[in-house]
């Protein structure tokens, strides 16, 4: 009995095993054949079916049916096309458009100045002035590839998308038009490092950081003027703030009014913590700064309290806070966090 159970074991992972492989390797055929057979997929070429050279054949107005995604039929017209003799599987197109039909009712449209299509395996070639629009979400680049086994676009080469929630630029997005998820990855991964690295490395060095300390050092016990006080602390401070707002914007390949206003913002926001750190320096208590105060006076620092005085140091950080929020309205809720960060950072003792 024992060996009896065995072999039918044995013969239900075998049918089990076979099941699973038939569904993987067969179920895409079967699909892909009952498509071609209900819709019968053959060119549609209407007007003009005219051989223009020995190497190609040349039509007008064509309409083909594809699989999108291993199940999902789409239509690709093209305006003019053309085939060549030696390669008949693939359709060099003019005006090329695709239509996508979405589970939930959307329609996606794309369209392109030219492209590729393969008869065989579905595969679809956008390029030059590509658009793909599916109700909600816009993507406007150089070149799309619409490949059949596959459940996301491969948006390339100077991508732009835009919808409800905002915009952004990329080299390179994977989107999927039925889930409307995508990825966004960097062609130029390693120029966006050294953007970033130089950048780093300037807001630490003559130009940031240590440039301010040395003009701190330098205007100890002197009189200075306050467009070189502000300067100074912009270096000092400021200049790792800007980074810090600008290293996402960078990453993301904003466009270069983007990047002025948050190297303003940043600029505006380093000088504001500097001013605050100052000021809890003139009135803070030791024990609950963590730190010894008042050594700024003793040292004969350069400061807008020892400038302006501390009350009128209080308002120039309002105002300055004031300038700071009026800046980031242009981002809506988006500029929410960096708000609360401003707000901690008047509101600090420590």
């Amino acid at each position: 009995m024992t060996a009896n159970k065995r072999i039918v074991q044995l013969s239900l992972i075998s049918i089990g095993l076979f099941l699973i492989l038939a569904t993987y390797f067969f179920y895409p055929k079967i699909i892909k054949n009952k498509f071609l057979e209900e819709e019968t997929v053959e060119d549609v070429v209407t007007k003009t079916d005219m051989t223009d050279s020995k190497n190609r054949n040349t039509f007008e107005n064509v309409e083909y049916k594809g699989l999108y995604d291993i199940n999902k039929p789409f239509k690709v017209k093209s305006e003019k096309a053309y085939i060549l003799i030696k390669n008949p599987d693939v359709v060099y197109m003019t005006n090329m458009s695709v239509t996508l039909d979405m589970d939930d009712g959307r329609v996606v449209i794309i369209t392109s100045d030219k492209g590729k299509y393969n008869k065989v395996t579905y595969d679809c070639f956008f390029e030059n002035n590509v658009k793909a629009i599916d109700g909600e979400t816009t993507l406007v680049a150089k070149n799309l590839d619409l490949l059949a086994t596959d459940d996301s676009a491969i948006v390339y080469n100077n991508v732009f998308l835009t919808n409800d929630k905002g915009s952004l630029r990329a080299d390179k997005v994977y989107y999927d038009f039925e889930t409307k998820h995508y990825q966004v990855s960097m062609f130029s991964d390693e120029k966006v490092k050294i953007k970033l690295i130089k950048f780093i490395s300037e807001s630490s060095g003559h130009l940031g950081i240590a440039g301010g300390q040395y003009l701190d050092l330098s205007f100890e016990k002197k009189k200075i003027s306050i467009k070189k006080i502000i300067d100074m602390q912009i270096k000092k401070t400021g200049k790792l703030f800007v980074f810090a707002c600008l290293a996402p914007a960078l990453i993301a390949n904003k466009d270069k009014k983007i990047i002025n206003r948050l190297e303003k913002i940043g600029h505006k926001i380093g000088l504001l913590f500097q001013i605050v750190d100052d000021l809890i320096d003139y009135r803070g208590n030791s024990k609950k700064v963590g730190k010894k105060t008042k050594k700024d006076k003793k040292k004969g620092k350069a400061t807008l309290i020892s400038l302006l005085g501390y009350q009128n140091t209080i308002k120039f950080a309002h105002k300055l806070k004031v300038d700071i929020l009026k800046k980031l309205a242009i981002f809506g809720k988006k500029g929410d966090s960096l708000k609360n960060t401003i707000q901690l950072i008047l509101e600090r003792d420590k």
